[in-house]
């Protein structure tokens, strides 16, 4: 018997299409209880509550009265009956299909979200013919909130399709003023309307709702996206590497990914071509993200190195994504890059990775968009916590593999020899990899016949073994060195030596010291390589190597090199590295301590270098930091990271560079000097201090110098601990030091420790006393310091003309050094004395716009310290909260 119930509206039974006539009263709050509670038990305490409230006219009968009101209600139900007796109370047992609540639920799970809310018969309340205020309160409420859940859901797929949600968004949030979702997406759908004054004002309104209602502000989500409308366009980054034009069959698998809706796990073993039909189907349906495609080689089996870390791959999505600031954690990076993320259409690419927790902090969150991850494991965890779809691609077959053989070499030379084609694929056995290699050969030697080139892969594969961490079956090693002993001996010299290269990929300028060759020659063997299969330009003037290719030819060189060449080769590629990062860093806008570093063997040619190179050889320079010159590469990479804010990586490096600097006390010196600047960024002040002290007693034995940059950097972490006697002693013991960056630094630090202990004259004394000798010496960062607490200062005394102009110059040299932290300063200043200034007053005029609000740049200033993680943003906060209350 086909029966169906409904609790999304009024309570409504049928059976054979008929309705079924329910008794009124107390068997209907019975049956909508159980019915909401469906193929759950429900003690007869629980029915006592909905029923009476807790307090049944005849507390002695009342096992009887509700064992009368389920006979009542059975008898009523009739065939249609689903209501059973359980151990301690009753049960409805209903099958997902007949009850409309459970479709519901399943509906939104599987991501129709639209056919589900259809379920409902509309925004009104439920169950209005059953009468329970301990039912309505308990149950039908939270019932209510997941109806509002699902519509948040709804209309997230509408944002990310285009459709025009602005009339019931500006609806909702009436209707619902405290659901801050409904007011991020109608934030959002403003925002890609072009109406980004209407945005920033909604954003105001929840902020001023938040406050008055709950004393509260708006959550992480809200404020990340108030930041990406601050910050101005979105990015749509398009990072997809070239796909080969070599590609046959796989029509079973680009069906499966163009059916995949989230994450999609394409397994199988190496050079079995994971990569190449993930690419494929990428570019070929780009067309279906464009907000962008994003791309990360995770190396998870790479044998020359560890897998990137997920905090690594986070920074570079985020710096595709073009994110103001980021994050120094790696989970505070994931939540950046979900809200980057939210609401618009992306392909995130994962190849090559490890395990599943490499891949998790990567994946984005929003329905529009989709990752795809290659693997040479099933990651089985993704499949079961993520939902991932799992695809596990196998070896080609006879017939696919003699199609791609065809696709290298042309039909008319495969039907010559078909035979030979076909034993040729099978020595390859359906690797693409291995075929693309035989292929490659083949073309180098047109007149060469296909069944001399089987012939000799045969003669070698009985001579050579396998790879040891592959299928015993599939014998690579014979394909890679049958064609590698047709290489030129430079250039198979070079395939050698490119194993020992410290990073995955790697540019024509490092190759070449590698080899110890000219960059042209370099150029001409690369060429060579690449025919050949051997190596793969994914960029101008870039290159890597299949990792089984890495193998095989870190194998090769063992063998063939001797270790003093080997080492010979490192040195030169370590050598390159160090010194082209010691001529990028002394370009950064950023004061060093005095440590020349020299190298033994300086590249005759270099490329260009400025932040992108650091930027692009940031990677292969920490992997050299471990091979060797360790302490130098710290050195080299510090004032970098510190630029970029990346604390935890500065802070392992000067870690590990510590041991190699036991022998020189000027690099012991720096690296316990970076290792408690790291701690004071991080906010460990303690730690900050213990390191700083034990830098105070080495750079007794340095310089005075020196020791007074220490002694002014523990002062500045008493300053933030606010132990403000000690920090004032420290700094006068700096200034008493003969160094003109020392003496800026002190007076400009004494005048921060006397405003902030009320002694006004005497601050504004050292401050501008800092302010020439910061000029003098070129310490531009300091001087944009030095004027912002100038403008502070002079805000408190109620200087707001002087003030201004302090805080507006402050800013102009921040956005010139790319200092973000005090750029957001000197815009909260300005909104500071904007709100502080009359409108008569002379002092607006120097912000341009006499009838300008402090919100614009108290907005900017709120994003930037956001995304610093500092506890600035909620003095900020404060101030936009109580401004909006006060309009």
């Amino acid at each position: 018997m086909t029966a169906e119930f409904r609790v999304l509206g009024t309570l409504e039974v049928t059976a054979r299409g008929r309705v079924v006539p329910l008794p009124p009263g107390h068997s209907r709050v019975v049956l909508a209880g159980l019915l909401l509670h469906a193929n759950e038990v429900v003690p007869v305490d629980r029915l006592v509550q909905w029923l009476w409230n807790d307090a049944p006219p005849n507390p002695e009968r009342v096992g009887r009265t509700i064992h009368m009101i389920m006979t009542r209600l059975r008898r009523a139900l009739g065939e249609a009956n689903v209501v059973a007796t359980a151990p301690g109370g009753y049960v409805a047992r209903v099958r997902r299909d007949q009850l409309d609540l459970l479709r519901f639920r399943d509906l939104v799970a599987s991501g129709a979200h639209a056919e589900a809310l259809s379920l409902w018969p509309g925004p009104g309340p439920v169950l209005t013919d059953v009468v329970s205020d301990s039912l309505h309160r308990d149950v039908i409420a939270p019932l209510l909130q997941e109806r509002l859940a699902a519509l948040e859901l709804r209309i997230e797929d509408d944002l990310v399709t285009g459709v025009d949600v602005l009339p019931e968004l500006r609806s909702l949030t009436r209707l619902h003023p405290l659901r801050e979702k409904f007011w991020t997406h109608l934030i959002l759908a403003l925002h890609r309307a072009g109406r980004q004054s209407d945005a920033l004002a909604a954003y105001r309104a929840v902020t001023r709702l938040l406050a008055e209602a709950m004393g509260s502000t708006p959550g992480q989500e809200l404020r990340d996206l108030h930041q990406r409308i601050l910050t101005g366009a979105e990015p749509k980054p398009h990072e997809l590497p070239a796909v080969t034009p070599h590609f046959v069959a796989r029509d079973a698998e680009l069906g499966l990914l163009d059916d995949a809706t989230s994450l999609v796990v394409i397994s199988g073993t190496a050079g079995v071509g994971k990569t190449t039909l993930a690419l494929r189907w990428a570019h070929a349906v780009a067309d279906r993200f464009p907000d962008g495609r994003l791309y990360v080689d995770l190396r998870g089996f790479d044998p020359g190195g560890e897998p990137v870390r997920p905090a690594d791959a986070l920074r570079g999505f985020l710096d595709a994504l073009r994110c103001p600031q980021i994050s120094s954690t790696a989970e505070g990076r994931a939540a950046q890059l979900r809200s980057l993320l939210a609401g618009r259409k992306m392909l995130v690419l994962l190849d090559n990775a490890r395990d599943a927790e490499q891949v998790r902090p990567l994946l984005p969150a929003s329905p529009g968009c989709l990752a795809v991850v290659t693997s040479r494991n099933p990651l089985s965890g993704l499949v079961a916590r993520e939902g991932a779809r799992p695809l596990t691609l196998p070896a080609l077959t006879r017939e696919e593999a003699s199609a791609l053989l065809e696709s290298h070499l042309g039909t008319s030379r495969i039907r010559a020899e078909p035979d030979a084609a076909v034993e040729l694929a099978d020595r390859c056995a359906g690797l693409p990899l291995a075929l693309s290699v035989v292929a490659a050969r083949a073309t180098l030697n047109p007149t060469f016949s296909l069944r001399a080139l089987a012939g000799a892969l045969t003669d070698e594969a009985t001579r050579l073994d396998m790879l040891a961490d592959e299928d015993p079956a599939v014998n690579v090693r014979a394909v890679f060195s049958w064609s590698y002993l047709r290489l030129k001996p430079d250039a198979a010299r070079l395939f050698r030596l490119f194993s020992l290269h410290p990073g995955q990929d790697a540019g024509v300028h490092a190759i070449a010291c590698l080899a110890g060759v000219p960059v042209a020659s370099a150029r001409r063997l690369l060429d060579e390589l690449k025919s050949a299969q051997m190596v793969m330009e994914h960029a101008p003037d870039r290159f890597s190597c299949h990792d089984l290719l890495r193998v095989y030819a870190r194998e090769l060189t063992e063998r063939h090199d001797p270790a003093s060449s080997r080492r010979a080769a490192v040195q030169r590629v370590l050598d390159f590295y160090l010194h082209c990062a010691d001529i990028a860093d002394s370009q950064l806008p950023v004061t060093r301590s005095p440590i020349e570093i020299t190298v033994e063997h300086p590249p005759a040619e270099i490329p260009a270098l400025d932040d992108a190179w650091f930027d692009t050889e940031a990677e292969n320079l920490l992997a050299a930091a471990e091979l060797g010159h360790t302490w130098q590469f710290a050195y080299t990479l510090s004032r970098y990271l510190w630029l970029r804010a990346d604390w935890p990586t500065w802070l392992r490096l000067c870690h590990q560079a510590l041991p190699s600097a036991a022998d020189r006390l000027d690099a012991r010196l720096a690296m316990l000097f970076n290792i408690s600047s790291a701690h004071h960024q991080l906010h460990d002040y303690d730690e900050a201090l213990r390191w700083g002290a034990e830098a105070l007693s080495v750079s007794a034995l340095v310089s005075e110098a020196a020791r007074g940059r220490v002694l002014a950097a523990m002062a500045h972490a008493l300053e933030e601990m606010e132990r403000y006697e000690e920090a004032e002693q420290r700094y006068l013991e700096a200034a008493a030091v003969d160094d003109p960056w020392v003496a800026a630094n002190a007076s400009h630090h004494l005048g921060i420790v006397h405003r902030k202990t009320g002694r006004w004259d005497e601050a504004e004394r050292e401050l501008t006393a800092a302010l020439p000798r910061y000029e003098r010496i070129g310490e531009k960062v300091g001087m944009v310091a030095c004027h912002a607490d100038l403008a502070a200062l002079r805000l408190d005394r109620g200087h707001l003309v002087r003030a201004l102009a302090g805080a507006r110059t402050a800013l102009e040299l921040a956005r010139e050094c790319n200092s973000p932290y005090y750029e957001a300063i000197a815009l909260e200043l300005i909104g500071d004395a904007t709100s502080a200034a009359k409108p008569a007053e002379p002092a607006l005029e120097l912000i341009g716009d006499a009838g300008e609000t402090p919100f614009e740049h108290w907005e900017k200033a709120l994003a930037i310290y956001e995304e610093l993680g500092v506890a600035e943003a909620d003095r900020v906060r404060e101030k936009l909260a109580q401004a909006v209350r006060n309009v």
